[in-house]
């Protein structure tokens, strides 16, 4: 299995965790696998990924499938996009512009956290315009 991707070699969240925890400085980890407030969704993610079966089919032409939806009125290439995720350059050179790349080639949203590693602007670009941005009001 060394010569498969790592990506490939992911079956659960614990794999991904495992990998992570190996390769990240600690302190990095930490903040990537922790959560905000009390960090009950720690446990409650996890878990709701681990419920989730998926029914194989078999004898099933699908050599011509459309997995595209529509969010928030926007056609999209999948029924999902990408969450905003804070710094992640720090974890992977190279991850906003990787992720941007992604989202244009997939046609699907990819949400800018407001603590990208890159400008919103260089983000939509190389989205190539699926590029949404996570905006936090503040209440005063």
């Amino acid at each position: 299995m060394k010569d498969r991707p790592v990506v490939k070699q992911l079956f659960s969240v614990e794999d991904a965790r495992r990998r992570a925890r190996k390769r990240l400085p600690r302190m990095m980890f930490d903040f990537i696998d922790g959560a905000s407030g009390d960090e009950t969704l720690c446990d409650l993610n996890p878990s709701a990924i681990d419920q989730v079966r998926l029914m194989p089919r078999v004898l099933i032409d699908v050599s011509e499938r459309d997995m595209s939806s529509r969010i928030l009125g926007q056609k999209t290439g999948l029924p999902f996009g990408i969450a905003p995720m804070g710094m992640c350059a720090l974890a992977w050179p190279g991850a906003d512009q990787a992720m941007a790349r992604e989202a244009a080639r997939r046609r699907i949203p990819l949400c800018v956290s407001t603590a990208s590693s890159m400008a919103l602007e260089q983000v939509n670009e190389l989205a190539e315009g699926h590029a949404w941005f996570q905006l936090y009001a503040d209440q005063s």
